[in-house]
This record gives C-alpha cells, structure tokens and sequence, in this order.
C-alpha cells in the first residue's frame, strides 16, 4: 500500500561507488518503479532531497516511488521543472535507455532558429535580432558557409513538412520509402520552384557539421542529454540548437532565454495589442526560460561533484585498455546480464547469451575476458539497467546462471570482479580454458573471432581431439 510521507525523512546511503536515496531501509525507486534512484554523487542527491522538501508531503507508492499529492508522478510540465526527482527519473527512464534523439543530428532540419519565420517588418526585423546572437555562435562553430546551407536545408524542409509547397509524392509515403533518384529527382524539381534546398536525411548526416554536432552530442553527460530534453520540450521542440548553446556554455542563461523568445511562433506569442502588454508577455517569457535554464545548469553542475580520480575501480585502466582494444576473440562487451533494452524487461535469452559466451571461452585455447556493461560500439553503458540491490547481489546471479547451465566444475575457470569506470560499474569476468569441454543446452561453442559459435558434432569431434587431453 502506498503511505504519505515527510521528504524530511529521505536519507542518503553509500554503495560502492554510488549513493541511493532511501526511506529508512527502504531503496526509492524513479518515478515509474524501475531504477534506483542511485547516483555517483552525493551532492545531486541531496539537491533531489532538498527540492522534494518544498512539496511538504509525498506519498511512496506501493513500487517505492515517490509522488507528489498535487500532481501525476511521471508528467513533464512545459513551462516547469515540478522536481528534480521526475528529471531524474526523465533521464534514467528516458534518456539513458536511448528513448530520446535517435536521429540526432537529423533534428537540425527541422530547427526553427535557423530562420525567421515572420514576413516583413516590425516582427521579422525583430526576430532576426533575436536569433542574431545564435547565428553568431554558428558562424563560430561550423563556418559562415556550412551555416548558410544549415538555413536553406531547414528552410526548405520547413516548407516540405508544412505542405505550402506540394510535392509530387504519393499519399503516405514518407521520404524513408523513397529510392536515392525518386528523391533526386524531388529535390530537382524543388531547386527549381521551392526556398531552400531539400536534401536527403541521408545525405545530410554525411555533411561535416553533421558530423561535428554528432559528436558534440555524443560526449553529452547523460546529464547533460536530460538537460537538453528537457529545454528543446520548453521550446515546443522547434529548435535543439539554441539549448544545447546554453548546455554547452556558448551561451549564458540570459543569452539563451532572450533568443528562445524569438524562435518560431514565440515572436508572435510576445506581442499583445499594446506596447505594455507585449513587453509583460515577453517578461514573463523570459522569466521561464530563465527559470528553467538555471535549474538545468544546477542539475548539471551538481551531478559533476564528487568525481575524483580515485572514484575508478584499481583495474580501471586494465579494462579501459580491454575496450579500447574492441572486441576479439578474447575480449567480448555485452550491455547487460539480464535486461533487454528493447523490450526495456528482464528477459532470459539475455543471460543465456552471457552463459553462451562464457561456454565459448571455456572451450577456447588462452579463454578470454568477457565486460559487462559495455555495448558493442565500447560505449560504458554501467548495470544499472539489471536492478541488481548490489554488487553482491549481482555475483549471486551470475554464479546460479552458469553453474545451473555449465556445472559447479566450471568455477575454478571464471572469476567476475565489479569494477568503476566513469561512474558506472563494469562486470569484468576473466575466463580460462577448461580442462574438460563444456557445453550449454546440449551445444559445443568455441570463440570464432569476436563471436561464439556452436560447433556441429563433426567438428566438435574433431576440435575436442585436438584441444583437450
């Protein structure tokens, strides 16, 4: 049953690496029950803490998340940030399971800061000052030319999707469906009649300052990323580039609220009937982006406290050199030991695929090191996708799958040790070659360069003869 309680009575607890935020021996789950509210530093905890207090009460729910009385637990206010905590939920429900900007860059086609939207003075001479300030940062970033034909790319999109301009495409189909010359030959035909220049999604990811915000979104802090969510959603999502300015620090808060202001249909929400009017509209914009773009930076900058060196496990720089090498026939990455980030549940066929790799690297000549907690591309993506209480917790699991699929024999051959690599922990398990073969479900597998392959019964025949005693 779910029970009101005093956010006073919210506690911080350390666990390995990470503190969690606990109501007496209670772990408090995010806003949808799922993850742990656990962080690296203790500093954004209590910056949840003390932002909870404010709401007098709270009701833990029968999942232990917390909601507020006054409002839904899981809802994004546009024009507010109501907590921290829903942030931080935002960003381990949201963000760090890859929900959000999967395209990115392509967003940059349809950002509105790119161009003025109003035709004509007062409004388009007062719109094109505003956004001044982020052409200028551009110009700075990628280069007068690279932004110029950032502008005609979104222009003309901007027309394409708005559908002032009609396109000889048939109904329902979008431009993924179209082949490389059905879409040469729309963007001709454009050239010749619409503003702009309506590239392909395609080929516009292959520009260089594609390239270069790709990057620069990359290496975002997941933080950081929340940050970005959540201030491309006050800005209606017509513009990406105007918040990452203030993420990035081109901009300062100031510099960011008054340029939001005139992105889009904002200009026009800012101009009442009366000087008087449209000058108190645009304070009260102002206010909110200004609001709302110091809580992101606070968020930020409190979520970077706390990391010292030292916060990296002693083998750190082992397994860093392990992911910087990629994956071989004796290394192999894995994200996760239980949880499907697509189907976002605990599934089997998850740890069967790490039981599976283990049992190659038991048949395979030197064995390996398999590291959980890192995708395929290298990127440290951490367990806290497993919901494991902690890291004893996750030994216990690992031990049962193996020994339940492999046998008790195998446990002198493969040792799993949790290590800390940029505030996350990463399962490192060193595997050597059995005496004996092993297999999993009636299977023989061997490493077969970065993969683990099964064997047919010829085969394995003949490679146990050749590789066993």
């Amino acid at each position: 049953m779910s029970e009101e309680i005093d956010p006073l009575d919210l506690g911080c607890k350390k666990v390995g690496n990470d503190y969690l935020l606990v109501y007496g021996e209670k772990n408090i789950l995010c806003a949808r029950g799922i993850y742990k509210v656990a962080h690296h530093s203790v500093f954004l905890l209590n910056l949840l803490r003390q932002d909870l207090v404010r709401h007098g009460a709270l009701k833990l729910t029968e999942k232990n998340s917390l909601k507020l009385l006054d409002g839904d637990e899981s809802e994004i206010d546009g024009s507010q940030i109501s907590t921290f905590y829903l942030m931080f939920s935002d960003q381990k429900h949201v963000i760090e399971t890859g929900e959000l900007f999967p395209q990115f860059p392509l967003d940059l086609l349809f950002d509105k800061c790119l161009f003025s939207t109003c035709n004509g003075p007062p409004l388009e001479t007062e719109q094109n000052r505003l956004l001044g300030a982020i052409w200028s940062v551009l110009n700075e970033k990628v280069g007068e030319d690279a932004v110029f034909d950032l502008r005609d790319y979104a222009i003309a999109w901007y027309y394409y999707n708005s559908g002032f301009i009609e396109v000889d495409v048939e109904e329902g189909i979008t431009y993924e469906d179209l082949s490389k010359s059905e879409w040469r030959k729309i963007r001709e035909d454009w050239l010749e009649s619409g503003p702009g220049d309506l590239i392909s999604p395609s080929d516009f990811v292959k520009k260089d300052f594609a390239i270069y915000f790709r990057k620069i979104f990359d290496k975002l802090t997941s933080e950081e990323k929340t940050g970005l969510y959540y201030l491309c959603n006050l800005s209606g999502y017509t513009t990406t580039l105007v918040p990452l300015a203030l993420i990035k620090g081109w901009f300062t808060v100031s510099q960011f609220s008054n340029t939001l202001t005139g992105v889009g249909g904002f200009i026009l929400d800012r101009y009442g009937s009366t000087s008087e009017s449209s000058l108190k509209e645009h304070r009260r914009m102002f206010d909110v982006c200004e609001s709302t773009g110091n809580q992101i930076l606070t968020y930020i900058v409190e979520s970077k406290k706390g990391l010292p060196e030292n916060i990296e496990g002693s083998n750190a720089h082992t397994v860093k050199q392990l992911i910087k090498a990629g994956e071989s026939k004796k290394i192999e990455f894995k994200s996760t030991f239980r949880f499907c980030l697509k189907k976002k549940s605990h599934q089997q066929f998850i740890s069967d695929i790490i039981v599976k790799s283990v049992c190659a690297f038991l048949n395979t000549d030197s064995g390996g090191t398999l590291l959980v907690g890192v995708a395929d591309d290298g990127k440290i993506l951490g367990l806290d996708n497993d919901n494991f209480k902690n890291d004893d917790d996750c030994q216990l699991f690992f031990k049962n799958r193996v020994t339940s699929n492999l046998g008790a024999d195998i446990i002198p051959f493969v040792e799993l040790e949790i290590t800390n690599l940029k505030g996350k922990s990463i399962a490192v398990i060193k595997i050597k070659k059995a005496t004996t073969p092993i297999y999993f479900k009636n299977v023989f597998y061997v490493r077969n360069g970065p993969s683990s392959d099964p064997l047919d019964l010829p085969d394995a025949v003949n490679y146990i003869r050749e590789h066993f005693d």
